[in-house]
């Protein structure tokens, strides 16, 4: 009888151990903050606290992709969960829609 070998083909990709898409998103927004915070100072500061910040989400990060390895896919999944539907047109009576 012949056997299968199963692969996991459903593993989300990584980025430094961290979920792809919010590792990203986190080294955008302290890429920003940082260019933000040595423009406001003018290179004067110590930009010590914003690294030291993205190090710390990064490994926060890191914990929640072992715990939940589709952490992304769930985050993104989270708008339709908020979404509401509006009535567009003026007409009364039963509407059905979504």
């Amino acid at each position: 009888m012949k056997e299968f070998v199963l692969k996991a083909v459903a593993a989300p990709s990584t980025f430094f151990w961290a979920s792809f898409q919010l590792a990203i998103t986190n080294v955008i927004i302290h890429l920003g903050g940082f260019v933000l915070y040595l423009a406001i100072t003018q290179g004067k500061s110590n930009p010590l606290f914003i690294l030291i910040s993205f190090f710390v989400v990064h490994f926060l990060l890191i914990g929640l992709h072992r715990r939940e390895p589709h952490s992304a896919g769930i985050f993104r999944n989270l708008k339709f969960y908020f979404m509401h539907t509006k009535n567009l047109d003026g007409a009364k009576g039963t509407k059905y829609t979504v």
